[in-house]
């Protein structure tokens, strides 16, 4: 049986926290509402988990974590993880130019852990998310490339 969604997700930002140097939200998913998940100096990070072989993006998720983040002038950084494959993804507003843009026009996305280890496994993507105001722009990259650009040794996808 799996352990209880609250369980997981205390878990997965405890361990988080402890890769990128961050401190956790207090009561973070209490609040429906509520803000983020971790934050660093320089970020506001939302975290989500998924056991299905896809992770379903919703533009609205990104919104709110950009908000909260210019509102504290800092960075957005969205993690989403499959958590039976063990591989997690960043989604951030750190932006840099890369080759590849991919543009969405719904309001959610399905991700696959299988197109996305093929798609980023030598470079980032920017995507361009058309529905969000101003046609938001986002980098998607790999955990493991994100963590080590923010200060951390972590050697998981």
């Amino acid at each position: 049986m799996k352990a209880s969604v609250k369980k997981v997700s205390n878990q997965q930002e405890k361990s988080i926290a402890k890769e990128v140097g961050a401190k956790q939200v207090p009561a973070s998913g209490a609040v429906k509402f509520g803000g983020y998940d971790l934050y660093t100096e320089t970020h506001c990070i939302e975290i989500k988990y998924t056991y299905d072989i896809h992770f379903v993006l919703k533009h609205t998720e990104l919104e709110k974590i950009r908000k909260i983040a210019l509102s504290k002038n800092k960075i957005p950084a969205f993690v989403f993880e499959f958590k039976d494959l063990g591989t997690r993804y960043v989604i951030h507003g750190d932006l840099s130019e890369t080759e590849s843009t991919l543009d969405i026009s719904t309001k959610t996305f399905k991700l696959s852990d299988n197109t996305l280890q093929g798609v980023l496994k030598e470079k980032d993507i920017t995507i361009f998310w058309s529905k969000q105001p101003l046609g938001a722009k986002w980098m998607l990259t790999t955990w493991q490339r994100w963590s080590t650009k923010n200060g951390t040794d972590n050697k998981s996808s």
